[in-house]
């Protein structure tokens, strides 16, 4: 992939009005390197640089004046273009963190037999890292006889489709519940705890002014004029490896110790605490993949754990077109949350990077196409909860326990009541 690559691919977003620059971090560059394989990949990740996108022979890095430097004193010919200062206006079609907290609470408010809000903690910031707990009794421990799940959004704040896919799953199966078998029957033999947005602060800076801000990281107070800690750097297994950096300025910065930071302490406490989840998925964006621990290695899980997350991963990837593969196939990274999930705790997890698939414009995915990218993951979380009894079972989720709508809008246009 030649400099002309970044090029194709702005070259729409160039042609869009600009915003001032102070509405990004200053310097901000969109970097092409080289990278033919995932061994060149990692070492450029283990430069602490943020790869926004992995292509054919090079990736792109989202970074500043000083990492091109970086980059040029170690050798690398690299391309660098002024990230596009777009006039990336927020999109209303998002519920970000207010929007979050009034769709659980009326949720919860309408089906308290089998919705239980309640907040697993709070952010650097003091914001409640809401959850709401999916079980025919949610007030009760039925971990003896109930398998467990996981659903989890937005540990990056820019990524703001991880909090719709499991927001809308929780719509769906909160007006649902009531009319059909599949969702009856999965609500009642499981305990499935969804945590839309676990990164509420960085989500409120980075709609900050009107604008978006390209903000990955929590809001930690770091000294000097850095903040924030990259809370998908932050778990305790493996944490301080290679694939996250010790810098405060990076967007990787994994921060100054395992679970530092009050939002990945607190998704911990909730896995821990609660030892019949058996699967869970972190959702985040872009990239269009479903993929598998590890992250800190190339080797893969033992067996049979790597075949279950094999197959579990694969059936998953069909419902939705995206690529199945393990993590450290993109680069190796330290830190995450299904490294440590498996790793510590013996969970299957799944991280689901949502569309779109390339780093462009479209970054900010349109508030139009959520529909879409919802509809496309929900049989996917349907197939998981299907799964938890038994991950290691083979098959398609059966057809009867499928979503009903073909798709996302057929069903917010009232087809399937």
């Amino acid at each position: 992939m030649r400099a002309a690559a970044i090029l194709t691919i702005l070259a729409a977003a160039l042609l869009l009005p600009v915003i001032p620059a102070q509405a990004f971090d200053d310097n901000a560059l969109l970097i092409e390197i080289p990278a033919m394989d995932k061994y060149e990949r990692s070492a450029i990740a283990d430069l602490g640089l943020d790869i926004v996108q992995v292509l054919d022979e090079s990736v792109l890095v989202l970074g500043r004046d000083y990492d091109l430097a970086l980059l040029q004193d170690l050798g690398y010919t690299v391309f660098a273009q002024p990230l596009p200062q777009l006039d990336v206006a927020v999109d209303p079609a998002y519920r970000y963190f207010d929007g979050m907290v009034a769709v659980l609470n009326t949720l919860a408010d309408a089906h308290p037999d089998v919705m239980l809000l309640s907040s697993i903690g709070q952010s650097w910031e003091s914001r409640e890292l809401w959850t709401i707990k999916l079980s025919d009794n949610p007030d009760q421990d039925e971990s003896a006889s109930e398998p467990g799940l996981s659903f989890v959004g937005q540990h990056h704040a820019r990524e703001h489709i991880s909090l719709e896919v499991p927001l809308g799953f929780l719509e769906y199966m909160g007006d649902t519940y009531d009319y059909l078998y599949s969702t009856t029957n999965l609500v009642q033999t499981h305990e499935i705890w969804v945590t839309p947005m676990l990164n509420p602060d960085g989500v409120v800076y980075d709609i900050s002014g009107g604008s978006y801000h390209y903000w990955r990281k929590n809001r930690r107070d770091n000294e000097g004029s850095y903040e924030g800690v990259d809370l998908n750097r932050n778990y305790g297994y493996m944490w301080g490896g290679s694939g996250s950096s010790g810098t405060m300025s990076s967007d990787t910065y994994r921060g100054p110790s395992a679970f530092s930071e009050p939002e990945s302490a607190a998704y911990r406490d909730l896995i821990v605490d609660n030892p019949s989840i058996e699967i869970i998925v972190s959702f985040h964006n872009f990239s269009k993949l479903v993929i598998w621990p590890w992250g800190y290695t190339y080797s893969a899980m033992p067996e049979p754990d790597h075949t279950n997350h094999v197959t579990l991963g694969t059936q998953y990837a069909s419902y939705t077109g995206y690529t199945p593969q393990q993590s450290s196939d993109l680069y190796i990274t330290s830190g995450d949350t299904c490294d440590w999930a498996y790793g510590d705790q013996g969970r299957i997890c799944f991280t689901v990077e949502l569309d779109p698939v390339q780093f462009g414009g479209d970054f900010y995915l349109p508030g139009s196409q959520i529909p879409e990218v919802q509809a496309k993951n929900l049989n996917g979380m349907l197939y998981l909860i299907w799964q938890s009894d038994d991950p290691g079972k083979s098959g398609d989720l059966p057809y009867g326990m499928q979503g009903v709508a073909r798709s996302w809008s057929e069903y917010n246009a009232g087809m399937i009541r």
